[in-house]
């Protein structure tokens, strides 16, 4: 007993210490690579200032990463679950639904892991869990939208925009670099086409017919496929569960047929964008991370697919050429070639309802920290 109280009272000691001295505490919490790439702008302003901020990685699975171009800053940031349960933090981020638990005093700020809203109502499950205290939104109409559809939530709101974008705002990636890492013909222009990991997405919908099709009509293309890391997890549907190594085995396949495809499952998905000359999605919020480029979107409008909001459901169209079909997605690319401006007005459109701070949303972020700690 006498122990216990002991503990609550160095604690008490602690939280007061650092809340009166020292930096700002701040930690990232995050479940895949995806979240990471989403914080990792973040993490990156704040080590600038490392006199008013100190920074650390957090979680579950520290297997869950790997890649190497930012290993060394991962593990140099990084604490186990099981320590970080112990250890002081001023603000804690996620972009996901939370998992843990932290025995201290903390705000935990959630913040969207894509560009999207409207499209599905997952922000909104993350933002009104009952563990959130703080809330980091895209855009003034992002903003809207949670508050119509939450409303009396009472979360101190921060409008930062999405700063995964900022280096691709700045065109920060390499293309030899890209080209040479993943051994890809630098001659030729590029068709990725990026699938989301739900039912009605396109690899879910057509396997690797599509992809199959645009290769054989497209020879002078490099194509690239892509998707969203959950789809390679056997991801459970109403009616099945999708076989992941048998898609996986599928895809592989077309390499022998076409010498023009390339499978890159996963990853990061922004230094493909970099590459894209035309763009072929579905309901992933990578269509307005791609919007910023100003280049042709291909968006497959699956007749099944059900958008929580019927403006951003639009502003997905009207920044695109749909197709419901493999057949139909021919004349659409052969349409986007012979005239890659079209659709300007459109994505444009999409990028400014979507997004605030494009380029500046990392320090827009830190500006925030900021703020919410003199608060």
């Amino acid at each position: 007993m006498l122990m216990h109280k002991l503990f609550r009272l160095a604690r008490k000691f602690d939280d007061w210490y650092h809340n009166h001295f020292g930096p700002i505490r701040v930690a990232f919490y995050y479940e895949n690579e995806i979240g990471f790439f989403c914080q990792l702008p973040i993490i990156q302003e704040l080590l600038k200032d490392k006199k008013n901020f100190k920074v650390f990685i957090i979680s579950i699975d520290k297997n869950q990463f790997d890649n190497s171009e930012y290993q060394n800053l991962f593990n140099d940031l990084y604490i186990p679950l099981k320590r970080a349960q112990f250890k002081k933090f001023h603000f804690v981020l996620a972009t996901d639904i939370t998992h843990f638990h932290l025995r201290r005093n903390f705000k935990l700020i959630s913040m969207s892991h894509g560009s999207a809203f409207g499209n599905s109502d997952y922000c909104l499950k993350m933002f009104s869990d009952k563990a959130v205290d703080i809330l980091f939104m895209l855009s003034e109409s992002h903003k809207k939208h949670v508050n119509t559809n939450i409303p009396q939530h009472n979360k101190p709101q921060h409008i930062i925009g999405c700063p995964k974008l900022d280096r691709l705002a700045h065109n920060g990636y390499s293309k030899t670099l890209t080209y040479r890492k993943h051994n890809i013909d630098s001659t030729k222009k590029n068709i990725l086409i990026a699938s989301h990991w739900t039912k009605n997405s396109i690899l879910a919908t057509f396997s690797e017919k599509l992809v199959s099709s645009i290769c054989k009509e497209f020879p002078d293309f490099n194509i690239i496929q892509t998707a969203h890391n959950k789809i390679w997890t056997n991801p459970q549907y109403d009616e099945y569960t999708l076989d992941s190594d048998l898609l996986r085995t599928k895809l592989k396949s077309l390499r022998n047929k076409h010498d023009n495809f390339y499978l890159i499952p996963t990853g990061n998905i922004h230094e493909l964008l970099n590459i894209a000359d035309i763009f072929v999605t579905d309901i992933s919020s990578v269509i307005i991370e791609f919007s910023i480029l100003d280049k042709p979107i291909l968006f497959f409008n699956n007749p099944k697919q059900h958008f929580s909001d019927q403006q951003t459901f639009n502003l997905f169209k009207n920044a695109s050429s749909q197709f419901t079909t493999i057949e139909n997605i021919i004349d659409k690319i052969n349409k986007s070639i012979a005239d890659p401006t079209s659709g300007h007005d459109g994505r444009s459109a999409l990028k400014n309802y979507s997004l605030s701070n494009v380029g500046v949303s990392a320090k827009a972020a830190v500006e925030a920290l900021k703020q919410l700690n003199n608060n």
